[in-house]
């Protein structure tokens, strides 16, 4: 036991370190995808704030082993994932792979995958500020479309904006990723959106919400992103059937039941006018895509060389051989891209002669890089997210209906990203990093036991 003098100073370090994971929460929320500088600072706030809380409860390695063991599989799961990534780039570096060598930067950006855990501990100590966190994202993403438009373009020539493919800022995939989720939060959310503490619509937030879809799914159409519109309808589908079958049977009463109908009504105009409005540009996409797909399978010329689908195939089968290659061990952290222009395949390279940035497909990615076991484990943290929210909705959810759909839409967001993942990879890049923080965190928090306050 620690002299008792010292008590009120680990008590002062704890509470000072769980305000600034507080306030580092709130700061990634907001500038998630507006500014990436403060995306910056609070995942770095999120990492001292942490560091205090831990420092305030170290009463050595014996203990702190122990507290791992019994907390949360997920945790220790992420633990094993950071210290595997570490040592895999240490032992490719003494027993070289023939192959390029590993970076141990993007090395320690695959371990900073394990930045949400931080983040889960602020949000488990107070889970009801996570729909505050969820909104301060959407007025982030909204703000951040706003400022980003080509207003030029879209005074002078409305219909070759919206033609024109957009990321907002962003790679356009990765824009579908975001703007993807923050439309399946609007659409499983939308009771928190519509209803005051009583339970009655209110008509200015029917308003205000309209703007936000109509808003963010007219971006989510603009990105042209087919990984992302799948991944979305996957989603969705799943969140309403989740939705449907805990509410069938439930009783709803007067008013509360004719305005949620109302303004279910107005959730279907919107989307299907949108829906009207863009159908050709769908149609041409889905098109294009299927023309591309045909000629791939028939073995025929394509008439773009140059198109996406094309070198995504092809380096994947790159990514393939390299699995079969070195299963195991895999070939290093930042390596892929290095095998594909070694490969002098000239399908995995652009007219200009440029390679791929990456094999477009997360799970290969994490298979060629960090072999079978750094897949299984990138896997088991994302499905373990998925086991602890699924189990948490069986067992009831919590007493209100708000709580439910907050756990369906997590549990939705983790599977839009999976699906995602299959066509995409964004890992390493920092607004992934913060992206993750905020739905892994939040699905994390609402099933973990808070750390507690220091006395």
């Amino acid at each position: 036991m620690p002299p008792t003098d010292r008590r009120p100073r680990r008590a002062a370090l704890d509470h000072g370190a769980e305000r600034v994971s507080e306030l580092a929460l709130l700061l990634l929320a907001l500038s998630l995808l507006l500014a990436p500088a403060g995306v910056a600072a609070a995942l770095l706030l999120l990492w001292l704030g942490f560091a205090g809380r831990m420092a305030a409860r170290w009463r050595g390695p014996r203990a702190a082993a122990a507290s791992l063991a019994h907390s949360h599989p997920v945790v220790w799961l992420t633990a094993l994932f950071v210290l595997y990534c570490l040592m895999q780039t240490l032992l490719l570096h003494v027993l070289p792979t023939g192959g390029p060598p590993p970076d141990p930067g993007t090395a320690a950006d695959w371990a900073r995958l394990a930045v949400f855990v931080p983040a889960a501990y602020v949000i488990a100590a107070r889970p009801e500020r996570l729909p505050l966190l969820l909104l301060l994202a959407l007025i982030g993403l909204a703000g951040g479309m706003l400022l980003r438009l080509d207003w030029d373009l879209l005074l002078s020539d409305a219909g070759q904006f919206i033609d024109k493919r957009a990321g907002f800022g962003f790679g356009a995939i990765a824009f579908g990723l975001y703007g993807g989720t923050a439309l399946l939060g609007l659409i499983l959310l939308r009771r928190d959106c519509w209803l005051d503490a009583a339970g009655r619509p209110r008509w200015w937030r029917l308003l205000l919400w309209s703007g936000a879809t109509a808003l963010v799914l007219q971006g989510l159409v603009m990105t042209k992103s087919r990984g992302a519109w799948l991944a979305f309808a996957v989603a969705l589908a799943l969140g309403l059937l989740l939705q449907w079958r805990r509410r069938a049977g439930v009783p709803t009463h007067g008013g509360g039941a004719r305005g949620s109908r109302a303004a279910a009504v107005i959730l279907a105009g919107v989307l299907a006018a949108l829906a009207v409005a863009n159908a050709v540009r769908i149609g041409d996409r889905v098109a294009e895509t299927l023309e591309s797909a045909r000629a791939m399978a028939a073995a025929e010329p394509a008439a773009d060389e140059d198109s996406s689908m094309r070198l995504r195939w092809h380096a994947q089968l790159i990514g393939i051989d390299a699995v079969a290659a070195r299963p195991w061990l895999g070939w290093g952290a930042g390596t892929a891209q290095a095998l594909m222009g070694a490969s002098n395949d000239p399908a995995v390279r652009y007219e200009d002669g440029g390679v791929l940035k990456h094999l477009h497909n997360s799970y290969l990615e994490a298979a060629v890089e960090l072999g079978l076991p750094g897949l299984a484990l990138f896997l088991a943290i994302q499905l373990g997210l998925l086991a602890a929210l699924a189990r948490r909705l069986r067992g009831g959810g919590g007493p209100a209906p708000a709580q439910r759909d907050l756990l369906v839409f997590l549990l939705a967001a983790l599977v839009l990203l999976l699906v995602w993942e299959l066509f995409d990879y964004r890992v390493i890049r920092q607004d992934w990093r913060g992206y993750w923080t905020l739905v892994a965190g939040g699905a994390l928090g609402v099933v973990l036991r808070p750390l507690g306050r220091l006395r």
